[in-house]
C-alpha cells in the first residue's frame, strides 16, 4: 500500500504499540499490525469515541495514490457529509422560522464549503503531481 510506504518514510514519527504500528494526522489514522502485516486505515473525524471505516473508494486512492491523496479525499467526503447534515438542519429551522439557528447553522456551512474548496484544490495539486 502506497499510504503505508508514505508514512513510514523516516521523515515521519511513527507510534507503536506491542502490536502495531501507526500514525496519525488530518482526521486520519493508518495502522499496520505487526502478526500479518495487514494496514487498516480509519476516518477519526467522527463525534464518538470509535473511528469510521473508510470508504473502498478512500482505500483505492491510499492504496494507489498515497497518504496525501488519500487524507484529502478523506477530507472532502467527510465534510460532504456535514454540509448535507447542515442543509437538513437548515431546512428545519427555515420551517421552525428560528432565525438563530439559520445563521448560526449557516455560517458552519459555508466554513466547511470553503474548506472543501481548498481540499479540492489541494487535490487537483497531488493530481497534477502524479
Amino acid at each position: 500500500m502506497k499510504a503505508w510506504e508514505d508514512v513510514s518514510k523516516p521523515s515521519r514519527s511513527l507510534y507503536r504499540t506491542a502490536y502495531s504500528e501507526w500514525y496519525i494526522d488530518r482526521g486520519v489514522k493508518i495502522e499496520r499490525f505487526t502478526k500479518d502485516g495487514s494496514v487498516v486505515v480509519k476516518n477519526t473525524m467522527t463525534y464518538t469515541d470509535s473511528y469510521d471505516d473508510i470508504t473502498p473508494e478512500q482505500l483505492h486512492i491510499f492504496t494507489n495514490m498515497g497518504w496525501e491523496a488519500g487524507v484529502v479525499m478523506v477530507n472532502i467526503q467527510t465534510n460532504d457529509k456535514r454540509v448535507e447534515y447542515y442543509n437538513g438542519l437548515m431546512r428545519h429551522a427555515i420551517l421552525d422560522n428560528n432565525k438563530d439557528t439559520i445563521e448560526t447553522t449557516l455560517k458552519k456551512r459555508e466554513d466547511l464549503l470553503k474548506k472543501n474548496v481548498d481540499f479540492r484544490l489541494e487535490f487537483n495539486n497531488l493530481l497534477s503531481t502524479l
